[in-house]
């Protein structure tokens, strides 16, 4: 596998009342009809803008014009198929009914859109298209409207100044010029800070157009400042972990916290953005010019403001499992517990961000998902310090506790149960994880029973005699007390499972799962007793089956293009390269399998399902490329289960299609230009084309990739090579694999 190759492209890709119930929290998705930005090709939106749209890059010579679509059409149309963009839903509609009122009735503004970004980060900008995109991070953080009015006024802005065109153009006048390196980033750092000087000028003026008050415009500085925070900071209680069953002793929890670091006046001389203080300053000066202000803290109501803002808090939690943040998820969980505990999908939110601290740290990965603990600041740092304190052992027990207590309260949820079963494929890879290590009663219990303040039931007062005193020594022995009847902190975990270890569907699981886990070493160790000629031969078996699934429904994730023309990356062949693999599939003949395809083009005339369908595929495909070898679980469990039954197949495929034009070597430069065949001139040999075909075959019920196989060759990517290469694609999709094993 030219996994270099795949790691590049696959990098390229990329209502409004508050209710009581908190079932009113749901997964939000994308709702009605499907803008046209998602389904128009990027070929057509460059076309378009180049033929209708002459005034608008009067400040781009003829070629940089074309420089410029390309490059920003590429990177915008990538956000809008990456799955993580959302429109139609309550947070998105609230933030499309405030752009309007700050926009008013300025005509020249009326093109311009506003979508979401499903990140935690804490961020908006503004495209030459006319698109605003605004990160669910933000409106999580945001204090009140008038914060995230002034954001939107500031993108706006942008947009009205063409600041986009104007940066690209200074950007290449800067890479054209002589100036030294560190000159260039010094003379673009100018060039950024006056556009945000701008931004915020033209801001001022349309938040103070649109009613706000004064004081609120100045608190959007204090939420720039402390973004990188959760949006609420509240001390992590020394019981939280704690039930009937379950005591995680204090000595885990940190006695001093860092405090918040509030740098206002930080450094930015190699920074596109001027610092925090440097605005503030140019916002006073700016307010000045205006006399009258006016006293509105809402366009809106408050309840659409508070809903809008509760949604995108609780969507923190889901983006902090799709980012493989677990630590940030739980500390999430516990800022929003109060007001959504008895949520469905915050239970099983819960459920997921144990059973992902459970994977990573049973496999030893933990390390690659934990955040370092000096970058953590104020209270949420109680919740990293906690987990990274505890030992594998000690961690595996937190989830199993958690996932059974989850499980015994709702018994008949199938996500939970999913989950639930899930977690005992994981902890049987651990062979020091033994139920014999856990002790039949809990920590309380053994305090009360075997403590140091223990008395004698019957006659509290009496000095315990001599055999009593053996047998409390002996029972304390048998726990792992100390002779004074005091456990050791390190041992908690030891109690913290009384009542599962004695659960008989509870060992049956877990005893299940230990044996297939020993059925697969004895099969490993088999393996590896065989002759090089003999393991040799078994690898070039599995390698064949590799892709070989046997199924007569495939779904077909849209498929990418990825072109380099002289060393650089060519946009418009890309989709072209694209166009021809939707075609070869519309054109190809295929009677042994029923391709369901899933992309850009079927969205055309669809319903934002569609788009939903195809936005839950690209992210769960990200997902386990990421982390390939690691036991991971659906995010949006019900979405995928839903395509299962829908389309009749668990097999979703990829297809990456890449076209190289790589310099040749010298002596071979050398010898097409001493070719005796006439018409053939140098300059046709500078170049050779290569062709990269990567299939990524990924499993919707095991939640794993299943094969990655490609194939690479000389030549052009023509009608004829697509087709064949698509046609022995799902040709190897629908046979049945040689090995039944495997």
């Amino acid at each position: 596998m030219h996994s270099g190759k795949f790691l590049t492209a696959l990098f390229l890709l990329f209502s409004f009342y508050v209710q009581s119930q908190s079932d009113v929290f749901s997964p939000l998705k994308a709702v009605g009809e499907i803008p046209a930005d998602f389904t128009t090709f990027t070929i057509e939106k460059i076309e378009e803008r180049q033929h209708n749209h002459e005034e608008e890059f009067s400040l781009l010579s003829r070629r940089n014009q074309k420089l410029f679509l390309r490059a920003v059409h590429q990177g915008i149309d990538e956000i809008l198929r990456s799955g993580t963009v959302l429109f139609g839903d309550p947070v998105t509609d609230y933030i499309n009914v405030l752009g309007r009122k700050i926009i008013g009735d300025d005509e020249s503004l009326k093109n311009i859109r506003f979508y979401t970004l499903k990140t935690n980060v804490v961020n908006a900008f503004s495209t030459n298209q006319g698109i605003i995109f605004v990160s669910q991070g933000l409106v999580a953080q945001v204090k009140n409207e008038a914060q995230l009015a002034f954001v939107l006024a500031h993108e706006i802005g942008h947009y009205i100044e063409k600041h986009v065109i104007i940066g690209f153009r200074e950007n290449i006048e800067l890479m054209n010029s002589p100036r030294s390196i560190s000159e260039k980033i010094k003379r673009y750092s100018i060039y950024s800070k006056d556009k945000e000087y701008e931004a915020d000028r033209i801001g001022i003026q349309l938040y103070n157009k649109a009613g706000y008050n004064l004081n609120d415009l100045f608190t959007v500085f204090d939420l720039l400042t402390f973004a990188y925070l959760p949006f609420d900071l509240k001390e992590l209680p020394k019981n939280y972990f704690n039930t009937d069953k379950l005591y995680l002793p204090n000595s885990f929890f940190k006695k001093d916290l860092p405090k918040v670091n509030a740098e206002e006046e930080y450094d930015d001389s190699r920074s596109t953005h001027p610092n925090i203080k440097s605005r503030r300053d140019q916002l006073h000066g700016e307010v000045k010019k205006y006399s009258e202000w006016d006293t509105l803290s809402l366009l809106t109501s408050d309840e659409q403001f508070k809903h809008a803002r509760a949604l995108s808090r609780f969507e923190q939690i889901r983006n902090n499992l799709y980012e493989f943040d677990y630590i940030g998820a739980m500390y999430n969980l516990f800022l929003l517990e109060d007001e959504l505990s008895d949520n469905i999908h915050f239970i099983r939110y819960k459920a997921q961000a144990w059973l992902g601290l459970l994977s990573f740290k049973i496999s030893g990965s933990f390390s690659n998902i934990a955040v370092s603990l000096n970058w953590i600041q104020g209270e949420q740092h109680q919740m990293h310090h906690v987990i990274r304190a505890l030992n594998r052992r000690q961690l595996a027990t937190l989830a199993i506790r958690n996932l059974y207590d989850i499980k015994k309260a709702y018994p008949d949820d199938e996500h939970i149960d999913a989950v639930y079963k899930t977690a005992f494929r994981i902890l049987a890879q651990d062979e020091r994880f033994r139920l014999k290590d856990f002790h039949d009663i809990s920590y309380y219990e053994a305090l009360e029973r075997f403590g140091e303040n223990v008395k004698n039931e019957n006659n509290p007062d009496a000095e315990p005699n001599k055999m009593d005193q053996v047998k409390l020594a002996q029972e304390r022995q048998r726990y792992g007390m100390s002779v004074e009847g005091k456990i050791a902190d390190e041992d908690f975990y030891k109690f913290a499972l009384s009542d599962v270890v004695q659960d008989r569907d509870f060992v049956r699981l877990y005893e299940k799962a230990v044996r297939e886990r020993k059925e697969e070493n004895d099969r490993k160790d088999a393996r590896a007793e065989l002759g090089k000629k003999e393991r040799k031969k078994l690898r070039k078996g599995e390698e064949a089956d590799l892709l070989r699934s046997g199924v007569k429904n495939l779904i077909l994730l849209e498929p990418r293009g990825f072109a380099i023309s002289k060393m650089e990356y060519d946009v418009i062949r890309a989709e072209q390269l694209e166009l021809r693999l939707k075609d070869a599939f519309e054109s190809l003949e295929v009677d042994f399998m029923t391709v369901h395809k899933i992309g850009s083009k079927e969205l055309k005339g669809a319903t934002a399902d569609a788009y939903n369908e195809k936005g839950v595929l690209m992210r769960t495909l990200m997902q386990l490329t990421e982390y390939e070898d690691q036991v991971l679980f659906p995010v949006d469990y019900e979405a995928v289960q839903a395509l299962r039954k829908k389309y009749k197949t668990d097999k979703v495929a990829f297809i990456i299609l890449e076209n190289y034009r790589r310099p040749m070597l010298l002596n071979t430069a050398v010898f097409a230009t001493l070719s005796t065949i006439p018409h053939f001139s140098v300059a046709a040999y500078r170049f050779m084309n290569e062709i990269s075909f990567t299939i990524i075959l990924f499993d919707l019920k095991n939640y794993k990739i299943e094969g990655i196989a490609g194939y690479e060759l000389s030549g052009n990517a023509t009608k004829t090579t697509i087709e064949a290469l698509v046609y022995d694609m799902l040709k190897t999709i629908s046979m049945p694999k040689s090995n039944p094993n495997n």
